[in-house]
């Protein structure tokens, strides 16, 4: 569903038709990002969530989205994966991956996240600040 009076009234929008559960959702302007916790699916939408398209089908379950600037962050079962073409291509975020991982992300909007994650194979919970540094985030 999508609110542009800041929900007093809202319109179905419907994402891809072969999308399981949508986990979680952020948006940004007219980018607008889905998660799907099925199979990992992200949607993106460059027009308000009017199309989308699935330029990324991860191979675990998303958890959650975020859009820090241009670029995409992607929480999943198997890490933290980042874009910043749009979501045509992502890449494993370096500090934060594992077989086992669930992780959850909240970003501030201007450069820092944070994530949770518990590596179920190790027992081993973690709350971690990224930093900001020239070629992507750091986790730490």
């Amino acid at each position: 569903m999508r609110s542009t009076d800041d929900g007093a009234s809202w319109m179905q929008v419907t994402p891809l038709s072969s999308t399981g559960t949508v986990s979680s959702i952020s948006a940004r302007g007219n980018l607008v990002v889905f998660g799907d916790h099925y199979d990992g699916t992200l949607g993106v939408s460059t027009d308000g969530g009017n199309t989308f398209t699935a330029p990324w089908t991860g191979n675990r379950a998303t958890t959650d989205v975020e859009i820090v600037g241009s670029a995409i962050l992607a929480a999943t079962a198997s890490g933290i994966y980042r874009s910043v073409d749009g979501g045509a291509t992502f890449s494993a975020v370096p500090g934060i991956m594992s077989g086992a991982l669930s992780a959850g992300l909240h970003c501030d909007g201007v450069n820092t996240c944070y994530a949770s994650a518990y590596n179920a194979a190790t027992n081993y919970p973690a709350l971690l600040k990224s930093v900001q540094v020239r070629t992507g985030f750091r986790w730490g």
